[in-house]
């Protein structure tokens, strides 16, 4: 289950190193509806499996009065498990590192699977080991299958850059959802990343 003091300690050094105009961060609360989180599960349950979605979200202080938000979801089911790190910056704000998938999805994985360095599964990725898929809206989306904790998984990595004017495409991200899936059993195909991957968005 989600430990928050453990999380919330992660959670300052990584929101930090993000952006250099963050200042404080509040503590993790608690989501009492899945609905309140900007993201759309779409037919979730037929990738997945059965499961309730746990989730929370931390509010982040940036120059200009502007807030940045992040959020935390997990969601255990029969078949494994699924953890997302959902972090939404103002417009124009880019987040560090966001334009290198590779260091982005290396560091995402140490984070979300919350695992130092040495024993992150991803530690030695190369852009070789990254492939990639344009989901239902168009966008070119990065993931990686990996193993960790005898588990077969994958990550995916949706980036956005939003400005004033609204979605634009840029290297850089202004959102990033990633998400990593753990099956506990069997394997995990093209297919069925394919099938993650459009099944789970960011709200515009």
């Amino acid at each position: 289950m989600f430990n928050k003091k453990n999380y919330a300690i992660i959670l300052l050094a990584l929101l930090f190193s993000l952006n250099s105009k963050a200042g404080s961060w509040t503590d993790w609360k608690e989501v009492d509806n899945i609905s309140f989180v900007p993201i759309t599960f779409t037919d979730i349950n037929d990738v997945i499996g059965n499961g309730t979605f746990y989730s929370w979200y931390s509010e982040g202080k940036l120059d200009a009065g502007k807030i940045a938000y992040q959020y935390w979801i997990e969601n255990y089911t029969e078949n494994g498990y699924l953890l997302i790190n959902l972090i939404k910056m103002p417009p124009s704000f880019v987040i560090t590192g966001s334009g290198n998938d590779k260091k982005y999805i290396r560091d995402q994985a140490e984070f979300i699977l919350n695992v130092e360095r040495k024993n992150n599964p991803l530690k030695g990725i190369s852009k070789k080991d990254i492939e990639r898929y344009r989901d239902v809206y168009n966008n070119v989306v990065p993931y990686v299958f990996f193993d960790y904790d005898n588990s077969v998984c994958i990550i995916i990595k949706k980036g956005y850059y939003r400005g004033v004017s609204g979605y634009e495409e840029d290297a850089r991200d202004v959102e990033t959802l990633v998400a990593v899936f753990c099956k506990q059993n069997g394997t995990i195909d093209q297919a069925f990343a394919q099938r993650l991957i459009n099944s789970i968005e960011i709200k515009k």
